[in-house]
């Protein structure tokens, strides 16, 4: 029996297993969700990093709420000029650290990762300020089955099939970006438990394109929700599955 196949009879069981089990007390979103990131020229100018900080700002905003669209709020943008009042600390990584370098000083053309450590009662407010909550932790597991079709011919995207490598990075990282606990079923092994089971079917197109319908299953929502990603790459076609999934099973998504 496929991995697909034993997906349907397993998802009441599996919903109500982790219904049970998850915990009664929620905790704040811990530190590391106050965490962004952002690649600047030059670790020491001021102007680069202050591209940096309202770069990561966005999207710390929107992994503390679990909403992606928030970092567009009014109150998020007009924080943007003073994001660097927000920053508790940072850090860089210098990614050419191995390369030859290419200026007198050495550092004025770099490219540096940044990582910015905002604060989180001032990253709080602006949630708030834009009429929603942070998501405390622990969030809940999705699980994602997602059915590709490609010019091969289908298959269940899993941790362990040899096909579908770029769908299994971009599902880790779009994941990562939000904050979203996510899993993938084995080819050979029972689907693992979640809180929350995300279906997807993505089929390639002729004419080049994806198409990609969703179907969001969890106990805390009471239908099932369904939604189509319009046509296009498969990075941003999954981008919008989990971030649709994040908005949903959120607080503030569920008011």
């Amino acid at each position: 029996m496929s991995a697909l196949s034993r997906l349907r009879p397993l998802l009441p069981a599996c919903l109500m297993a982790c219904v049970l089990a998850t915990p009664a007390t929620a905790a704040p979103p811990s530190s590391a969700f106050y965490t962004g990131e952002a690649i600047i020229t030059g670790r020491d100018i001021p102007a680069e990093r202050l591209r940096g900080y309202r770069m990561a700002l966005p999207r710390v905003v929107a992994k503390v709420s679990g909403d992606s669209r928030l970092g567009d709020s009014p109150a998020v943008q007009a924080a943007l000029d003073h994001a660097d009042a927000l920053v508790r600390d940072v850090s860089f990584i210098d990614r050419l650290a191995k390369k030859k370098l290419m200026d007198e000083q050495g550092t004025r053309e770099r490219s540096f990762l940044m990582t910015v450590q905002f604060d989180p009662a001032a990253v709080d407010r602006l949630i708030r300020a834009s009429g929603r909550q942070p998501w405390p932790e622990p969030r809940p597991t999705v699980r994602v089955a997602l059915r590709i079709t490609d010019s091969v011919g289908p298959f269940l995207l899993a941790e362990d099939s040899p096909r579908g490598t770029g769908q299994r990075e971009v599902v880790t990282d779009v994941a990562r970006r939000l904050g979203l606990p996510v899993v993938l079923s084995g080819d050979q092994a029972p689907p693992p438990p979640a809180a929350a089971i995300l279906t997807g079917d993505m089929v390639i197109r002729p004419e080049g394109g994806w198409t990609t319908a969703w179907t969001l299953t969890a106990a805390v929502l009471p239908q099932p929700v369904r939604w189509e990603s319009q046509p296009g790459t498969f990075d941003r076609a999954i981008a919008d599955g989990l971030e649709e999934t994040s908005r949903t099973l959120s607080p503030s998504g569920r008011r």
